[in-house]
């Protein structure tokens, strides 16, 4: 059999306390084995089914606060809002991504992320995706985390899920940027975050960005989720 190989190549350097440290590299560790940690509702739902991060450090890691917060006794749900900046001739706020996060007893049991992701990226290949960040390196320095490497092995079957170069226009529109690379052209996707009272956020540029040559997916980037991610398919 041929494989494929998924490479998670960097993630975001924060700053956390010994306690949120802590707490990252139990959950690093779970998504390292994530069929016993995580179960998928639906499309584009995830639930922790032991629940390890905290409120905080969640808001330390993605740098991020709600567009809007409920709150129900021991329950909060956090509802985050990233507006696309539209291209020539397309709708405002028809290609928004959506986010909502549920916190029970301040910790983060369930992630809706966006529906556009379920839609271009089936349950099957998010988990392997995160498996990768798992797998990954965890260097500190002080205070300062970064995660790199991590791989894992994709069957050749695998290939025909990854989105093609007409589902990103169906899916997010149009790209309001094309880079040339050396390997591929980057379809980028910019978005701002809009925070509470519908203000623009302290994160005005937040990008999406999908590596495309010959009609095929090979990496992407993002900060959509507060770090900066970066896979790569080879």
């Amino acid at each position: 059999m041929k494989y494929l190989k998924l490479g998670f190549l960097i993630g975001c350097v924060v700053v956390l306390s010994g306690c949120q440290l802590s707490r990252l590299l139990t959950f690093k560790s779970q998504i390292s084995q994530f069929s016993t940690y995580f179960q998928f509702e639906g499309t584009h739902t995830l639930r922790c089914l032991d629940p390890v991060l905290q409120k905080e450090d969640v808001a330390r890691i993605s740098g991020s606060d709600p567009h809007r917060l409920d709150v129900l006794n021991e329950r909060e749900v956090a509802y985050y809002l990233l507006e696309k900046i539209p291209t020539l001739n397309e709708p405002t706020r028809f290609y928004d991504l959506h986010t909502r996060l549920t916190y029970e007893d301040l910790k983060l049991t369930t992630i809706h992320y966006p529906s556009q992701v379920g839609q271009l990226f089936p349950s099957e290949l998010m988990s392997l995706a995160l498996t990768s960040v798992g797998k990954g390196e965890l260097s500190a320095t002080g205070n300062e985390v970064v995660v790199t490497g991590g791989d894992v092995d994709l069957e050749m079957d695998h290939r025909e899920l990854f989105p093609k170069q007409d589902a990103f226009l169906d899916v997010l529109g149009k790209p309001n940027r094309i880079v040339p690379t050396e390997r591929a052209l980057l379809w980028v996707y910019e978005y701002r975050e809009i925070g509470p009272d519908d203000l623009i956020h302290g994160r005005p540029w937040v990008e999406l960005g999908f590596g495309v040559t010959s009609n095929e997916l090979i990496s992407i980037e993002t900060t959509i989720f507060g770090p900066f991610m970066a896979f790569d398919l080879r």
